[in-house]
């Protein structure tokens, strides 16, 4: 509900969320609450206000690949962009529009 540009706005919404009430309720339920792990222990959240306060997130440049007619984007190592992309690569050889939407040998 900031007034201003959409910038000033995101910027009002990212500091609700890392320093707001958002991030005391993040920090209040990893105080507050453990889980017991595969050693049977129990332990609290890893989240505390000063976590939420001290990241920022960043842009990076996607990978990409080109798959026939398509130029497809995904995340970094971080995430499975890398995995989905080599998937791609591996469909390359086939021509998944002859066989037929749905197909057999489509599917």
């Amino acid at each position: 509900a900031a007034p201003g540009t959409r910038e000033t706005r995101i910027a009002a919404a990212r500091d609700t969320w890392y320093r707001g009430f958002v991030a005391e309720a993040i920090a209040r339920f990893c105080a507050e609450t453990a889980w017991r792990d595969t050693s049977g222990r129990r332990h609290g959240g890893l989240l505390t206000a000063d976590d939420l306060d001290g990241w920022q997130a960043t842009a990076e440049e996607p990978l990409g690949y080109d798959y026939h007619r398509y130029r497809v984007l995904k995340t970094g190592p971080w995430g499975q962009g890398p995995v989905f992309l080599q998937q791609l690569a591996l469909l390359s050889g086939f021509d998944l529009d002859a066989a037929g939407h749905l197909s057999a040998d489509y599917v």
